[in-house]
């Protein structure tokens, strides 16, 4: 007989299971469930059970006399069961939410599908981080949540950003650096240079001030390469000099300054263009610092956040911690790493550190 049907056991007995519905008074429930039998196979058994004791108190409570009370009951069953089966749609997740899982004993792989499917309703940058890691949260989890967005990504973004390319007249010609106006950003609002602090910026300062100008690297120091061999402390004087000679604020960014500028206004996002591979949309990969604006812009206008050169921040990389953060990954990271120049990609280093793949960009208070 098995061989005479033409259907394996498993596609016999949902090609069964269709017909007996067919067979069973047309209540509702027959119909519902027959649909979800179609739409969802693998779970044909399970829901075969509800639906034969929907049917069993259908017939039961009909009586053979009143045929409507039979179609009410079913409506109500199928109410009843579509409830049951229905996953109850809510927004992303929220830290504190994150940190009651964890600290709950829920799976880190659980979690993990959770923060894929409903995305995360804050940025994590990496202050959150060290809450979630400081949690029990563990490795695995925090690389899911540098990756969030997998699930529902219209969640995750802000208002789109307002941007003004504003290319101000400069008042020291040569030195001072074109500037973005960021409205919605961390904070009060705040500009924050296009391109990163260049060679020919900051040899004419040095020229200007009599300050000694960095060792050249070993490609030397055209004027449309960033600058490197600059220090944290060179680099903050260097924007205490422009604040005094244009009369405009200008210092290094904080981190949320320069991780909100790079994500282009977007909540979540792995790279300033979005979750895309970084070769051939920035400098890494190609073992040379190449000039600024080489790459297109973000969705703010500002060119080279990553993979061009590690750029100073003016935070601490700890509380108890003399280092400087840096950020942007560079020119010299290894293509098979470009974890490393992701945005929330964050590493310290003395102030007084002066190296080839590491150089600035200012902010300026905006008034």
């Amino acid at each position: 007989m098995e061989a005479a049907s033409g259907l394996e056991p498993e596609s016999r007995g949902f090609a069964d299971l269709r017909l007996n519905h067919l067979a069973t008074p047309p209540t509702f429930t027959s119909a519902i469930l027959t649909w979800s039998l179609a739409a969802s196979k693998p779970r044909y058994r399970s829901i075969c059970r509800i639906k034969r004791v929907g049917v069993k108190i259908a017939r039961v409570i009909v009586f053979r006399r009143r045929a409507y009370c039979g179609w009410f009951v079913g409506f109500i069953l199928t109410v009843a069961t579509a409830s049951v089966a229905t996953v109850v749609q809510r927004g992303p997740l929220k830290e504190s939410e994150l940190v009651f899982l964890i600290q709950s004993g829920v799976a880190t792989k659980r979690i993990e599908i959770l923060v894929a499917r409903y995305g995360l309703d804050f940025i994590p940058t990496s202050e959150r981080l060290d809450v979630i890691r400081k949690s029990g949260g563990d490795l695995s989890l925090i690389a899911a949540l540098e990756r969030a967005g997998v699930g529902d990504k219209t969640a995750l973004r802000s208002p789109a950003p307002t941007m003004t390319p504003a290319i101000q007249a400069p008042r020291v010609p040569g030195i001072e650096p074109q500037m973005i106006l960021v409205t919605d950003g961390p904070g009060e609002k705040y500009y924050i240079a296009r391109f990163e602090t260049t060679n020919e910026q900051y040899l004419s300062y040095c020229e200007k001030t009599g300050v000694r100008p960095p060792k050249a690297p070993y490609w030397g120091t055209p004027r449309r390469l960033p600058v490197v061999n600059v220090s944290w402390k060179e680099a903050a004087m260097f924007a205490r000099w422009l604040s005094e000679a244009t009369g405009r604020s200008y210092h290094l960014p904080s981190e949320a300054e320069w991780e909100y500028a790079a994500r282009g206004g977007a909540r979540i996002r792995t790279y300033p263009w979005g979750e895309a591979s970084p070769v051939g949309r920035c400098c890494f990969g190609t073992g040379k610092l190449c000039p600024i604006g080489s790459f297109g812009p973000n969705a703010l206008g500002i060119h080279d956040m990553v993979g061009g050169v590690y750029e100073w921040c003016r935070d601490r990389f700890t509380q108890k911690s003399a280092d400087r953060v840096i950020r942007g990954g560079s020119w010299s990271v290894p293509v098979s790493s470009p974890e490393l120049v992701a945005i929330t990609r964050r590493e310290g280093l003395n102030p007084d550190k002066r190296r080839n793949d590491v150089g600035f960009r200012l902010v300026r208070t905006a008034p």
